[in-house]
């Protein structure tokens, strides 16, 4: 969690380094530099969330599968 508030400090940080540089006329290389490296970041959080979210899916889903067997089970059980 403490990860993710710097990477969000450090977001606000350059995007707020590049605003004034733009107002100033210009964005230093090293500001630039910085922005790609931080929309690769993005990126590759976008994925890793989609991977997290494809994964619980599958963990209901086998949850479900589960649950039903288990029912199952209990009515045929039942039936004896």
């Amino acid at each position: 969690m403490l990860r993710r508030l710097r990477f969000a400090d450090y977001c606000v940080q350059t995007a707020l380094e590049l605003e004034l540089g733009f107002a100033k006329g210009g964005a230093p290389q090293e500001l630039t530099h910085r922005l790609e490296f931080l929309l690769d970041q993005l990126v590759l959080v976008r994925r890793r969330f989609r991977v997290l979210l494809w994964l619980a899916r599958m963990r209901n889903r086998m949850r479900r599968m589960v649950l039903a067997d288990a029912r199952r089970l209990r009515y045929l059980k039942l039936l004896e």
